[in-house]
């Protein structure tokens, strides 16, 4: 089970968006020497004009599900490079291996994770990525889960690899190399599918910014209770998760003169709320909220975002909102460092 416990032992997994797919532009060839086209049924990889699998998936509502594949992975569209057809196909570490993640689970239940190494040990056999949550009698810990790929040096991993031959992957991160702690920093583990570590890996279609939810369990007595844990919990669920950012956007808009009284009231007003954890809360039901912040604030939004990032991106802005959404009221971080 992905949350359970022993005797003496409890954990929990969240998903942790680690980076293990890659697409792979495949150059398509013919082995008679022919020009190719975008329907052409061969690749070139180390030299050789190969042809794609045809990998058979079993039937979806009595049709059959075929697609071809290469060596990397299923093919999932075709494109070309200066003018030359290309297939893309998606590799990801853990197809056809995902049943293997259930002797992390199977050893989890079964009480062969009593300390914190042997915690590790189990956890890293899951290939899927996962934050995992360990609480034994004696100890806390952390591992980050994922059979996590080592690229070829000098790729960006936001942009397809050739698939020739020459950018493969060069085997897997080891147990060590993952983002993993006993305890934690002053006794504190946190997690709220936030980034694992400072710079580690995420996929391609998560990025990560500088804004993490996490950030907000920031208030505990010197001994909580699981009741203490619950509410500061509860705090962060209901607290506006831009408001870290809020103080340094004040202290620009003081560098001068507010341009009018209403103006210097709005900033009072959010700085007060930001000051009180910006809860966005409706405790009486009455279908409003108790502050005005939460209302300011994501009117005010933005445009400070859009002051922000249009110096930098230009015409582009407006895909960069529709990519990342510049409003950033809801998911788990802002703006991008």
């Amino acid at each position: 089970v992905l949350i359970g416990r022993t005797r003496d032992y409890a954990w929990s997994l969240t998903s942790a968006n680690h980076d293990v797919r890659d697409v792979f532009a495949e150059e398509l060839c013919n082995p008679d020497g022919t020009p190719p086209t975008r329907q052409s049924s061969h690749y070139v990889f180390d030299g050789e004009c190969r042809p794609f699998e045809r990998f058979d998936a079993g039937t979806l509502d009595g049709t059959p599900v075929r697609f071809p594949k290469s060596v990397h992975g299923p093919v999932i569209g075709t494109a070309t490079v200066d003018g030359r057809p290309y297939a893309l196909s998606r590799q990801r570490s853990t197809f056809g291996r995902d049943s293997l993640n259930l002797a992390a689970l199977k050893d989890m239940t079964e009480g062969r994770a009593n300390t914190a190494a042997r915690f590790f040990k189990a956890a890293d056999q899951f290939g899927f990525t996962f934050n995992w949550a360990y609480a034994s009698r004696r100890e806390t810990a952390y591992f980050s889960s994922g059979l996590l790929p080592k690229r070829a040096p000098g790729l960006d991993r936001r942009l397809p690899t050739l698939g020739t031959g020459g950018y493969e992957w060069q085997g897997f991160l080891s147990r060590k190399e993952h983002p993993h702690a006993v305890r934690g920093p002053g006794d504190l583990l946190l997690n709220w599918n936030n980034q694992s570590a400072p710079g580690f890996m995420h996929g391609d279609d998560t990025p990560f910014g500088s804004v993490h939810r996490v950030e907000l369990f920031d208030q505990w007595p010197a001994r909580p209770t699981l009741a203490d844990t619950a509410s500061v919990m509860n705090r962060a669920a209901t607290e506006d998760v831009r408001s870290p950012v809020w103080p340094v956007v004040s202290r620009v808009l003081r560098t001068g003169p507010a341009p009018s009284p209403l103006a210097d009231r709005t900033v009072a007003v959010l700085d007060d709320w930001v000051r009180r954890d910006a809860p966005r809360l409706d405790a009486d039901l009455d279908g409003a909220y108790d502050d005005a912040g939460p209302v300011i604030l994501d009117r005010l939004w933005n445009p400070v975002a859009e002051a922000v990032v249009r110096p930098v991106y230009g015409d582009l802005t407006d895909d960069v909102d529709r990519a990342r959404g510049l409003g950033g009221g809801t998911g788990q971080s802002i703006v991008d460092k």
